[in-house]
C-alpha cells in the first residue's frame, strides 16, 4: 500500500487553512449589517421602491418581464453595487511585494465575499420591506384594472422583484455620498480597518 505523497497532504492542509482564515475574516465583518451602516444608499433604496410600487407604469412594465430578466437583473444590480463599492471607496488592495501578494489576495477575496454577502441580505431585505409595503399599498382591484387581467400572488412577487433590483441601482449610487471612512465601517470589522489603515499608513 502506497503512502501518499506528503506534497499533496501539505497542499490540501495549506487550502484547508486559507479557506477557515477566509470565511473567519468574512464573519467577523458581519456582511448582513452592510445596507444598514450606509444611510444614504439604504435611503437612496427604499425611496426607489417606494416609487416603483406606487407607479402603475412600473407595474405594466413588470408584467411584460420574463421571470429571466428579472433573474438576470438581480445578478445585473448585484454586480454593479459590489463593483461600484469597492471602486468608489477604494475597498480593492493592492501591491507589489510578492510576498504580500498573497496575503493581498486573501483580504481582496474576503472584501469581495463579504460585499456579495451584504448586498445579497440587503437584497432580500428589501424584497421583503417591498412585498409587505406593496400587499398594504397596492389595492388588487386597481392593479387587475391597471394590467387588464386576474392577479394571482406571482404578480404581486414579481413587482416586489423588481422593486428590490432597481432600489439595489439606486442603493449604489446612494452610497457615493458616503464619505470613504462610513463604508469602510459598514463593509470590515474593526480589526479590518486598523490593518488597512495601518498598512496605507506604512505604504
Amino acid at each position: 500500500m502506497h503512502s501518499p505523497n506528503p506534497d499533496v497532504t501539505v497542499r490540501i492542509t495549506a487550502s484547508y487553512a486559507s479557506l477557515r482564515l477566509l470565511l473567519g475574516l468574512v464573519r467577523a465583518n458581519q456582511p448582513w449589517r452592510l445596507l444598514a451602516g450606509l444611510k444614504g444608499a439604504l435611503a437612496a433604496a427604499l425611496a426607489t421602491s417606494a416609487y416603483v410600487l406606487i407607479s402603475p407604469s412600473a407595474w405594466q412594465f413588470v408584467d411584460q418581464v420574463s421571470g429571466i430578466k428579472l433573474a438576470l437583473m438581480t445578478v445585473f444590480a448585484t454586480a454593479i453595487m459590489v463593483t461600484w463599492l469597492i471602486t468608489a471607496h477604494n475597498l480593492w488592495e493592492r501591491s507589489t511585494d510578492p510576498v504580500e501578494r498573497s496575503r493581498v489576495r486573501l483580504f481582496n477575496a474576503s472584501t469581495l465575499i463579504t460585499l456579495l454577502f451584504g448586498v445579497g441580505c440587503s437584497y432580500i431585505l428589501l424584497f421583503a420591506v417591498s412585498l409587505l409595503a406593496e400587499v398594504f399599498l397596492i389595492d388588487p382591484g386597481f392593479l387587475e384594472k391597471t394590467l387588464g387581467r386576474p392577479v394571482t400572488l406571482d404578480v404581486y412577487l414579481e413587482i416586489a422583484w423588481f422593486a428590490s433590483s432597481v432600489s439595489v441601482l439606486a442603493g449604489a449610487v446612494g452610497s457615493n455620498f458616503e464619505d470613504e471612512s462610513t463604508v469602510h465601517r459598514a463593509a470590515y470589522s474593526r480589526r479590518e480597518r486598523e490593518r488597512r489603515q495601518a498598512r496605507r499608513n506604512s505604504g
